[in-house]
């Protein structure tokens, strides 16, 4: 199965919903106000001109010796480790028959050193903001399909992470689904102040070993007109998407993807690169109120 079998179904999805909203349910909101989805932006460099591109990371957490814990999430297709440091998973392997023996490709390690963080470690904007230390409250195998998210009727590992600061209380839930490699991100948003919080959603390309040639990782994304669009690192400075309804990064043969923002998280989105590393950045808009997100991400072959 070609990603283009999971991407034209749920295109057709959407512009189904679209047209419905549109005819039967037409938004009050004047045109100027209107979203408009994978509008594409170059941002400023300074902020007085207008908003640049957000990649800044700053803790509340003070550096504390405290033990990582590290959940393993195992699955039909492979295995997933998750840290509370960020909640952010930190190392993903799918299994693949080669030589007619079963083994582990692994598609990312988190690396130390890096401004790599984990696999959808979440950033709030300001000084001081951003919770490093998160506690899990709960693991769990489900099996009955989750609310607010497309129906799956399958089994599901569910992880559930807490952590607050002065700024905000964040509450970040996966779902690892057992016949598909598609993982989905629940994040609520509580703010604290009357000024509100923004967060960022980080996820990377996948891992680039040493026989895959430079350059063969590129962003996935949908062009203004539709249709699927690959672009090399070297087109992404500055480049970003205005509620993007596919972005992602991709290599040779396996692709990290988001495809469906269900709650229309992504205000902006744009890449973040580092050499050979490469990650997409998934930005909201300004929140005052407790705010819930549902986002589906493709983490997995691009054939089957």
């Amino acid at each position: 199965m070609n990603f283009k079998d999971l991407f034209f179904p749920i295109t057709i999805a959407f512009l189904g919903t679209w047209a419905m909203q549109r005819w039967f349910f037409p938004s009050e909101l004047p045109k100027e106000q209107e979203i408009v989805s994978d509008r594409s932006f170059i941002a400023p460099t300074r902020v007085h001109v207008a908003e640049p591109l957000d990649f800044d990371i700053d803790f509340f957490d003070a550096p504390a010796k405290r033990p990582v814990q590290i959940t393993e999430v195992a699955l039909p297709y492979g295995m997933i480790y998750c840290s509370n440091d960020g909640a952010a998973l930190t190392y993903m392997a799918y299994k693949r028959e080669l030589a007619g023996k079963e083994t582990l490709i692994e598609t990312y390690i988190a690396k130390p050193g890096t401004a790599q963080k984990g696999a959808f470690f979440v950033a709030l904007h300001g000084i001081g903001s951003t919770p490093l230390y998160y506690n899990l409250i709960s693991k769990e195998e489900k099996k009955t399909a989750p609310q607010g998210v497309d129906k799956r009727k399958q089994m599901y590992t569910h992880l559930v992470y807490e952590a607050e600061t002065p700024v905000a209380r964040i509450t970040k839930e996966f779902l690892f689904y057992h016949e598909q490699f598609i993982i989905d991100v629940r994040m609520t948003l509580e703010p604290k102040t009357a000024q509100g919080a923004r967060a960022r959603i980080f996820f990377p390309a996948p891992l680039i070993s040493e026989d895959i040639p430079n350059g063969s990782v590129k962003a996935i994304l949908v062009s203004s007109g539709g249709s699927l669009e690959k672009k090399p690192l070297s087109d992404l400075t500055r480049f970003g998407k205005e509620y993007p309804s596919v972005f992602g990064l991709e290599d040779l043969y396996f692709m990290n993807t988001l495809f469906n923002d269900h709650d229309k998280f992504s205000q902006r989105a744009y890449y973040k690169t580092e050499g050979d590393l490469a990650q997409a950045v998934l930005q909201s808009a300004l929140v005052k109120e407790k705010t819930t997100w549902n986002l589906s991400f493709y983490c997995g072959p691009k054939e089957l």
